[in-house]
């Protein structure tokens, strides 16, 4: 008799967190030149986890062979990323004034498992193989791009706030398992593998003005044009495979099953805001204008296939299964505001602006074939 069994794991968890701040809070700050505020945070994270299992059997007896992998990837990252003039402060600039909030996140994962099981025997033969592999990502956080509570004055220059979100979550995962049971009696082999992905992004981008009112003696003010920019650009990627092959020959009995399932979801959601709100805001000679834009796509794929081959002198039964999922879901909030309690004046034009584009893909393949022969 023979018996060989392997069994292997990879686990990958990263977890990151943090701020990245340019502000002035609570201070009185003066040039005489241009005044910029620039907080600029750059995530990049690539992750691989690997496992492989392998087993022979020969016997010229009975023969029982197993193998089983299991990958798994875990990535959080969370951060916040601010440009703000608040808490009573006096901000004055005989040039422009920008407040630059930037966030750019780059997450690429890939989960690979395989297990293999071939087994012998002139007797009887048992092979069975189990592959998992899955990765969840979660990325949060907020770029911000703000006046609170502070008098802010531009005399000779335009007043800019600019808060940026952009980044790309790409993430793939599969899993083959393969079974051969070879036998000179009853031959039986089981094949089963699973892959899933989950990306999850929520993030608040925002380019306001708040707070600055007459009667705290506070207001905003720009010679040009004031300009209050949000826009969040990402892109969402979820690919899986999950194949599972099993093969039984014998002069007996054969007998196979096989399953392949897998899962691919997206879920993007937050808040793309611009405006003014309880604030005293004006420019002598320009413009004034709020705009947020939300620019995503997703797309989705998963293919599962399960392929069962069985053959035998005897009876013969072959069994194969497949299922696929690939969902994207969104809810994101994109406004521009000019709230209650708010002063706008301006000799040009005073617009607001809140486009949304959304491009959603999504891919489902399952495919399950099974073959018996006897005779």
């Amino acid at each position: 008799a023979a018996v060989s069994i392997t069994v292997s794991a990879a686990i990958a968890e990263n977890d990151i967190s943090g701020t990245t701040r340019a502000a002035i809070q609570g201070g009185t700050v003066h040039s005489a030149g241009k005044l910029m505020l620039d907080a600029d945070n750059t995530s990049d994270l690539t992750v691989k986890g690997t496992a492989v299992a392998v087993s022979v059997g020969v016997s010229g007896g009975i023969s029982i062979g197993g193998a089983g992998t299991g990958v798994d990837i875990r990535n959080s990252i969370i951060g916040i990323t601010e440009a703000a003039i608040r808490d009573d402060s006096i901000v004055s600039a005989m040039g422009d004034i920008l407040l630059s909030a930037t966030d750019n996140t780059v997450l690429l994962s890939h989960a690979t498992a395989v297990a293999v099981s071939l087994t012998g025997a002139a007797g009887g033969s048992l092979s069975i193989t189990i592959a998992l592999s899955s990765v969840d990502n979660t990325v949060n956080g907020s770029t911000r791009a703000i006046i609170v509570d502070a008098h802010v004055t531009s005399s000779g220059g335009k007043l800019r706030l600019e808060a940026l979100s952009t980044g790309t979550v790409t993430s793939n995962s599969a899993s083959v398992s393969v079974s051969g049971a070879f036998a000179g009696g009853v031959s039986l082999t089981g094949a089963g593998s699973a892959a899933q992905v989950l990306n999850t992004v929520s993030a608040t981008t925002e380019a306001t003005i708040t707070g600055a009112d007459v009667a705290d003696g506070q207001d905003v003010q720009a010679h040009g044009d004031i300009e209050l920019d949000a826009k969040d650009e990402r892109s969402l990627i979820a690919e899986t495979f999950a194949g599972a092959f099993a093969l039984a020959l014998a002069l007996g009995g054969s007998g196979g099953l096989t399953v392949g399932l897998s899962r691919s979801v997206n879920t993007a959601g937050g808040t793309v805001r611009s405006g003014i709100s309880n604030s005293k805001v004006s420019s002598t000679t320009g413009k004034i204008k709020a705009a947020s834009l939300s620019d995503s796509t997703a797309a989705a794929t998963a293919t599962g296939i399960a392929i069962s081959v069985s053959g035998s002198a005897g009876f013969a039964v072959a069994l194969a299964g497949a299922g696929s999922e690939a969902t994207n879901h969104s809810v994101v909030h994109t406004e521009s505001l000019v709230t209650a309690n708010s002063y706008l004046d301006a000799p040009g034009a005073i617009t607001l602006s809140a486009p949304d584009s959304l491009l959603m893909t999504s891919d489902a393949t399952a495919v399950a074939l099974a073959l018996s022969v006897s005779m």
